[in-house]
């Protein structure tokens, strides 16, 4: 799969995905260097807590017109592979998310990452 680093050529994407699935667009200057886009497929930023070894995983969105469930479930497989990876370079120690949806917790959990008893996350892994 293809991956890319968001950056002012693809943001118009995620500007597309934002309006299909009826959310609010984060503006480019919230997105940090260390997003990425799968495949066109789906995308996800990760943002370092300070000066920590804490990293986050946030703003995971797909192609609202993406049907496939299988393609979309690799990609953004992919994608937390991929951010996991680039925590992993700025040694980060534990990166958290706090996706409310279901069936992306279950992706997060089949990729090390383990559910939280806190309620301002709900996965971790620490690395």
């Amino acid at each position: 799969m293809k991956i890319e680093k968001i950056n002012s050529s693809n943001y118009n994407k995620l500007i597309f995905w934002y309006s299909g699935w009826n959310l609010p667009i984060t503006p480019l200057s919230y997105i940090p260097e260390t997003s990425i886009i799968v495949d066109d497929i789906c995308a996800g930023f990760i943002y370092q807590l300070e000066k920590t070894p804490m990293w986050w995983i946030e703003g995971v969105i797909s192609n609202p017109e993406i049907k496939d469930k299988a393609l979309k479930k690799e990609a953004l497989s992919v994608l937390i592979t991929e951010l996991t990876k680039l925590a992993k370079e700025k040694n980060a120690e534990l990166i958290l998310s706090s996706t409310p949806r279901e069936s992306l917790n279950t992706i997060f959990l089949s990729n090390e990452f383990k559910n939280t008893p806190e309620k301002y996350f709900h996965v971790a892994r620490f690395i």
